[in-house]
């Protein structure tokens, strides 16, 4: 049996939200699996195996040469493989209700079987002080107000993230990729900005209806692209009445991926 972290107690009175109640739980729950996976999910997880096991990194590179049966010679770029007795696994999952997983970074497309048979012990891995705003000037000064209204600024500085359970980080702000800022620039053709609200589109934008009936949820204005390289589908909106701009990044057709809204022109807060 694989005892409750030591670190659990130490941990509870300095969290809170989803993050304090998972920790919570694994002190009274006796279930490996579950507790990993309830608390992987929030925050990274330090494991410690009985015997070294192979873990995917998600570092990537150009694996051996190798021949096949016709004498032709190649190699596959790959992610890195590494050997391990203790490891930081950036987010555990579980498959389609199945098997428990990791991720080898938290916005890695794909996943790999966690090796739970082999665990010795483990412990969350809460994130460097380091990691935080001092005031919330420093946290105001990272969003645009062309993308972001000071009241949307302040909801979100005494929110906690639902990802974490902990106020908003500066790790908690992710760049854009290119495919990303080719869509902001789209969108602010017919955006006016939230500091020209109520007028915030241009005479080549307009906003179109939705369902549900509530115009003022369901009426937004839209731009979306998707990347047939990565298979991601990328979407930007600002619904009537919001003072933020939404963002998401899905896999095509199961509404999974990340999600926040827009900061600057090349950034984004992840909220969930």
């Amino acid at each position: 049996m694989v005892p409750a972290p030591a670190n659990i107690p130490v941990l509870l009175s300095v969290t809170e939200g989803k993050l304090h109640d998972a920790l919570e739980t694994c002190l009274r729950r006796d279930d490996l699996e579950e507790n990993l996976l309830g608390v992987g999910r929030l925050v990274p997880v330090r494991v410690w195996f009985t015997e070294p096991v192979d873990i995917q990194t998600a570092g990537r590179g150009w694996g051996p040469w190798e021949i096949d049966a016709a004498g032709r010679k190649s190699r596959t770029y790959r992610n890195g493989i590494k050997s391990v007795t203790e490891y930081v696994f950036p987010r555990l999952f579980r498959n389609e209700g199945t098997f428990l997983c990791y991720l080898p970074s938290r916005g890695h497309r794909h996943g790999y079987p966690f090796p739970l048979s082999r665990v010795a012990r483990w412990e969350p891995f809460i994130h460097n002080r380091r990691d935080e705003f001092k005031s919330y000037e420093q946290f105001k000064s990272r969003f645009d107000p062309h993308w972001v209204a000071e009241e949307a600024v302040q909801k979100f500085w005494a929110e906690t993230s639902p990802q974490t359970g902990h106020k908003y980080r500066p790790s908690d702000f992710r760049q854009l990729g290119p495919e990303g800022r080719g869509l902001v620039e789209r969108f602010k053709r017919g955006f006016c900005g939230l500091e020209n609200f109520p007028r915030v589109l241009s005479s080549t934008g307009c906003y179109v209806g939705g369902g549900g009936g509530d115009k003022d949820y369901t009426e937004r204005y839209e731009s979306m692209s998707r990347n047939q390289h990565f298979g991601r589908d990328i979407k930007i909106n600002h619904r009537l009445g919001n003072g933020f701009v939404w963002y998401s990044s899905e896999f095509p057709g199961c509404g999974n991926g990340s999600y926040g809204i827009i900061a600057t022109d090349k950034t984004w807060l992840h909220t969930e």
